[in-house]
């Protein structure tokens, strides 16, 4: 029997936002405070992606979010150097709009955006 072969890893460029939640660390260590905050950033994500009007990003499928308990990360392919400067565009306007939704929460948020690479096999982003 003949097994599929795997493809091997790529790395692809992607623009990447790293926003830190402030505090959040101390608000994991209690088990309600830190299912109220799971479930604020939910909300949030939420009321971001209704924002099509303020997030050009928004529903964009090619805008990935992590969300973790302490951060998130979103990630977009850099693709070709006529769309590079837009891609960078809606990363920083996704951010500004998940920072200010978080404001309605209690939530302060700072980060960075950053160019990185990731491996990428059968349609799996690895961060």
């Amino acid at each position: 029997m003949n097994k599929p072969k795997n493809n091997p890893p790529t790395q692809k460029e992607h623009i990447v936002a790293y926003l830190e939640i402030l505090d959040s660390e101390e608000k994991m260590k209690n088990l309600q405070e830190s299912d109220l905050l799971l479930a604020q950033l939910a909300w949030i994500y939420n009321d971001v992606m209704k924002w099509p009007d303020q997030v050009k990003a928004g529903g964009h499928p090619d805008i990935t979010v992590k969300i973790f308990s302490h951060n998130v990360l979103i990630a977009m392919e850099t693709g070709d150097e006529e769309h590079y400067p837009a891609n960078c565009y809606s990363v920083a306007q996704f951010c500004a709009t998940f920072q200010t939704m978080a404001l309605t929460y209690g939530l302060f948020l700072h980060g960075a955006i950053t160019v990185g690479k990731f491996v990428e096999k059968e349609y799996q982003s690895l961060f």
